[in-house]
């Protein structure tokens, strides 16, 4: 009887043990697949700040060649003042936190996936936020005496942004060092989300091999 008790408690631990496993591996899918969305959402940030760039680009070359105005430069006017910031999904994340992250006993997993989703993001918060200073304000006062209207939408150029005095704006300074400071952060911005990205793949790589010997 006693052999009988001490068989049934095995087969329960195996049971409960098993189960634990199964979640465990559906929490590791989970992560996976939101880090194979978010390297797609990183990977379009960096393009929406090659954009950005590219409309800085084709202002101070518009200037340097002296060029008459026209009106897709109203487009580039607005579109040089967008920035994207570095926005992950933690829904799948914050499950495994509440799961306990002890489970991921492999560290070269446990330890980039927190490096990621707490030093990364908090450090994108800090990069938005000293952005989003920098432009309201010093560059949006300065913007405000340059054109009609200061038109800023993060996902779209609407409409553009129409200077007074274009033939002025050529020869402004202060918005041509704008113009270069922007694309100095969008550089210095995008090396970083690289960078990112680069540790993201070698994650998810990581990843998807746990995910497949635990599946065995």
């Amino acid at each position: 009887m006693v052999i009988g008790i001490l068989i049934a408690l095995q087969i329960n631990n195996w049971n409960e043990l098993r189960k634990k496993g199964i979640e465990e591996t559906r929490l590791l899918q989970s992560m996976r697949q939101a880090m194979l969305d978010d390297i797609e959402q990183v990977e379009f940030y960096i393009r929406g700040n090659d954009m950005v760039k590219h409309s800085c680009e084709i202002i101070l070359d518009a200037f340097d060649r002296d060029l008459p105005y026209h009106d897709s430069l109203a487009i580039h006017f607005e579109q040089a003042n967008q920035w994207w910031k570095m926005i992950l999904s933690t829904h799948a994340y914050e499950r495994a936190k509440e799961h306990g992250l002890d489970f991921i006993k492999d560290d070269s997993i446990r330890v980039p996936l927190i490096f990621l989703y707490e030093g990364q993001l908090s450090y994108a918060e800090t990069l938005d936020e000293r952005q989003a200073m920098y432009y309201y304000q010093t560059v949006t006062p300065i913007l405000t005496d340059l054109f009609e209207s200061i038109d800023h939408h993060w996902y779209i150029a609407y409409k553009g942004n129409v200077p007074y005095d274009y033939e002025s704006l050529k020869h402004n300074q202060t918005y041509r060092n704008i113009l270069n400071t922007h694309i100095g952060n969008r550089d210095n911005y995008n090396g970083w989300m690289l960078f990112t990205l680069t540790r993201m793949n070698k994650l998810e790589k990581r990843l998807q091999k746990k995910i497949s010997l635990a599946r065995n």
